[in-house]
């Protein structure tokens, strides 16, 4: 078996596509089609940083990380491998590629069905369980639009800026976008819609849209804890199915939600979406004092 880096980034995303369509071997970080795969290992991931396994001259193993410098941390894509040696394989991908030497905090999110995998995160990496996930999704014939009456974040605002990252801090304290992050992406297709009473924002939904892709997801939904039980998430989920379905005219909308928050899970089902994935969650997280 021969490890290296790879060098070709369309002959990755087509074998990583073909792995992650099987339950058993799927990875949450990463889609199914090729071209979407392809599309984001071009724009956040370098080719000689993927490693891929060899054997008999057939790509047998795949192992990539999205990680972010200054936060020291990394999601782990991988190890995707379709040979019946799969410990070995994951063995030596882990041991050979130079980013696992990092002290970095280390993120899988992978389907429950993918049992060789956790076996290997909690047998063989020492790694931590760190929750359970449903990823939902809804096909833009089976939504009823609404007229929308959403109000789009004001960037000149600063009074709104400040409510919207003190409230998402506070919802979600350890979410993989900060609320200046969040700011930082909006584009015409990355869009934050808010909720104000008695001109305070007290709820906030942030999308993303793939038009390329006619693909979307809802990152984040959060409601100040005065303000539930009000209807404000269904409505600012509303929102936002009519700005992806009706504007951005995408065919499917997925998000992620934590199993434990339950009347979040019940508001998505009760809106038409179904579940996708079962994932779960684990973590390899950095020495302090390294």
């Amino acid at each position: 078996m021969i490890i290296q880096p790879a060098t070709d980034f369309k002959e990755v995303a087509e074998m990583m596509a073909q792995i992650n369509a099987l339950a058993d071997h799927h990875i949450g970080y990463c889609g199914t089609a090729p071209e979407e795969i392809y599309s984001v290992l071009q724009e956040d991931f370098q080719l000689e940083e993927i490693y891929l396994a060899y054997h008999q001259g057939e790509i047998v193993g795949i192992l990539a990380f999205d990680y972010d410098v200054e936060t020291k941390c990394a999601e782990v894509w991988g190890p995707f491998i379709c040979d019946e040696n799969w410990l070995d394989i994951a063995n030596r991908l882990w041991q050979e590629h130079p980013l696992t030497k990092k002290n970095w905090d280390f993120e899988f999110f992978i389907n429950k069905k993918n049992r060789q995998l956790i076996g290997f995160i909690t047998e063989h990496l020492n790694g931590s369980y760190d929750g359970n996930y449903y990823v939902l999704k809804k096909m833009r014939k089976e939504h009823q639009p609404i007229q929308r009456k959403g109000k789009d974040i004001e960037l000149h605002n600063q009074n709104e800026k400040a409510e919207f990252i003190q409230l998402h801090e506070q919802t979600f304290k350890q979410a993989y976008y900060s609320g200046a992050g969040i700011l930082e992406r909006l584009n015409e297709t990355n869009r934050l819609f808010i909720y104000k009473s008695d001109s305070h924002v007290v709820g906030y939904v942030y999308l993303e849209g793939t038009p390329a892709f006619r693909e979307g997801t809802i990152e984040f939904i959060g409601v100040d804890k005065l303000h539930r039980n009000k209807g404000i998430g269904r409505q600012l989920l509303q929102e936002a199915l009519d700005f992806l379905f009706g504007e951005l005219k995408v065919n499917e909308l997925s998000l992620v939600v934590s199993e434990d928050k339950k009347d979040a899970f019940h508001l998505y089902r009760s809106i038409g979406f179904s579940v996708r994935y079962e994932l779960v969650s684990y973590e390899l997280k950095k020495q302090i004092n390294s």
